[in-house]
């Protein structure tokens, strides 16, 4: 049995919205509530999730504008790796050459904050800017890191927290360190064009509309405050 994965509803206003990342690939196992996509509109960002165990086949990429119940991938009960395909005695053949691991710790695809699996938003972020969720004080349910909370960290405007020693591993310290030597002199010496998201230009609308339908000027008055003055000396 197959399941539709569908834009969900988030309100009578909003009909749709750009499908900004997934959190999976095509062919990948999942379980129920595991978060499958980011949805960004002009007023909310959420996550879509799994509503049953199976294997997951994505039929709209990421970065495409979508519509409220729009199926966007489909996820077949049960999961490849029950399917009885194989002998077990080649297994261990194939466990020693199984080289597809590293790849898998390189992407690095499951970011923790808190006792949640980060969002696709947050592990892009993270992954464009080197910043680590685990070092944000995450102001979401539960602790957690959201999307607004990496922005804010980036702009300077949530205090970083320090990560204790046993979270980072010791393969992992000299990334970090590269990723933050090449973060300043990238925002000071290199410009990059990204695609807005929903909500960034409805922000950008509603700053144009608010100078081009408002009167935007100063006045200055001048007030002799000499005899006030006198009246505070008696």
């Amino acid at each position: 049995m197959a399941v539709d994965v569908k834009i969900p509803s988030m309100g009578e206003s909003i009909t749709g919205g750009l499908l900004s990342a997934w959190a999976v690939k095509s062919g990948d196992n999942v379980k129920k509530g595991q978060a499958l996509f980011s949805f960004e509109t002009d007023k909310v960002t959420s996550d879509g999730t799994a509503e049953i165990d199976g294997q997951i086949t994505i039929t709209i990429p990421a970065g495409t504008e979508v519509t409220v119940g729009q199926v966007v991938a489909t996820i077949a009960a049960g999961s490849a790796s029950s399917t009885p395909t194989a002998a077990p005695a080649p297994q261990p053949a194939v466990k020693k050459a199984e080289p597809a691991a590293a790849p898998k710790i390189a992407s690095a695809p499951l970011v923790k904050t808190g006792n949640f699996e980060a969002s696709p938003a947050v592990r892009r972020i993270a992954a464009e800017t080197g910043l680590n969720p685990n070092s944000i004080a995450g102001t979401g349910k539960g602790g957690r890191v959201t999307k607004g909370d990496m922005l804010a960290a980036l702009d300077g405007q949530t205090p970083i927290v320090a990560v204790a020693p046993s979270a980072v591993s010791t393969a992992s310290a000299p990334v970090a360190e590269k990723a933050a030597a090449v973060e300043i002199p990238s925002r000071e010496g290199r410009t990059t064009r990204k695609r807005m998201s929903p909500l960034r230009r409805k922000i950008a609308e509603r700053l144009v509309q608010a100078k081009s339908e408002t009167a935007m000027l100063t006045t200055f008055n001048e007030v002799n405050m000499a005899p006030v003055m006198e009246l505070r000396k008696r």
